[in-house]
């Protein structure tokens, strides 16, 4: 008989998969490109990048402060 935590192991093993370098950078890239973006889209609006929201993806402007 299997014990619990060994075949929980064998199921991690068999379906958890490593994100290469190569992954990563590439999705570090196309967040950064669509960061900058959103800022580039600030400026030429004449909106301060310290007033854009950090959180959202579209150019959106922050409340308050």
């Amino acid at each position: 008989m299997i014990s619990f935590q060994k075949y929980i192991d064998e199921f991690l093993e068999d379906t958890v998969q490593e994100v290469s370098r190569a992954e990563r950078r590439k999705r570090m890239a196309a967040h950064l490109k669509k960061t900058m973006a959103k800022y580039r889209a600030a400026s030429d609006a004449g909106i301060h990048p310290s007033k854009v929201n950090q959180r959202r993806t579209k150019l959106t402007i922050k409340k308050g402060g």
